[in-house]
């Protein structure tokens, strides 16, 4: 609902421990590129009930963001444009859960791909994977399936499966 905010030293723990796992993953000789992915409410807001109004178009995720961006060298990649984009195509959680679907999971993937590429060289060539995308009914997920009604809240289903699979 946009009601919680970062308090600045909050802001200041989140920086220094983010850059302490960059630093120590660094030593080692691995990059640590941290990947941000909005929640389903925040990609999805028109379906919240009107009883939960949106209080500001900030988030924390916005504060931590810009931040970020500021005030720290931890390798970033905010992937709410890259989803956002993807939705209007296509959904990209499903609907019965609160996790993304393949679409989402895909344009996430690319996204990811891209940026690994623009510092690690082994990447540079790597072209994403090809896939073919279909659609099913499936049972519900999430909260349907805890309660036992799989069944009773079906969901269309938007599935990706590698075009052609590596031997």
């Amino acid at each position: 609902r946009g009601t919680a905010r970062f308090e600045r030293a909050e802001l200041l723990s989140w920086g220094r421990v983010l850059a302490e796992r960059q630093r120590w993953l660094k030593e080692r000789g691995i990059p640590y590129l941290l990947v941000l992915v909005p929640n389903k409410h925040r990609l999805y807001g028109q379906y919240m009930p009107d009883s939960l109004p949106k209080v500001s178009e900030r988030s924390q995720l916005d504060d931590l963001v810009d931040y970020l961006r500021a005030d720290s060298d931890v390798w970033l990649l905010d992937l709410r444009g890259t989803v956002e984009g993807a939705a209007r195509q296509k959904r990209v959680y499903h609907k019965t859960d609160t996790h993304w679907n393949d679409v989402g999971a895909y344009a996430e993937y690319r996204a990811i791909l891209q940026k690994l590429a623009q510092k690690l060289p082994v990447f540079e060539d790597q072209a994403p994977v090809a896939v073919r995308s279909f659609e099913r009914t499936t049972p519900g997920l999430g909260l349907p399936r805890i309660v036992g009604l799989s069944n009773a809240y079906p969901e269309r289903s938007f599935d990706l499966a590698v075009a052609e699979p590596r031997g």
